[in-house]
């Protein structure tokens, strides 16, 4: 079970910023996901917190991405697609430090 501490999309310098953390029953992950007008500006990853510092584990690239379809210049982003994108990236996350 997960528990959501966390979680915000804001749009700041041409780009639309999503970030999530969770607890899955101790482990603490942040998802960050930027959605700039530039796919080479952008980033999807998941860290974990050892204690100290965060880890990243996983990322990918925004092209495989459901948040890839925001663009900046709108006035809204969808979050449920960022959430979507988030849910894939803490699941991969997950696998790899079972």
């Amino acid at each position: 079970m997960s528990t959501t501490i966390q979680e915000d999309l804001w749009n700041a310098r041409s780009s639309w910023n999503y970030t999530a953390i969770t607890d899955h029953e101790g482990t603490r992950l942040r998802v960050e996901i930027r959605r700039n007008a530039y796919d080479d500006q952008s980033h999807a990853i998941c860290e974990r917190w050892d204690g100290s510092t965060w880890q990243q584990v996983t990322s990918r690239p925004i092209e495989v991405m459901v948040s890839r379809i925001e663009s900046y210049v709108t006035q809204t982003a969808d979050i449920e697609k960022f959430r979507q994108d988030a849910d894939d990236l803490r699941s991969r996350a997950l696998a790899v430090i079972a």
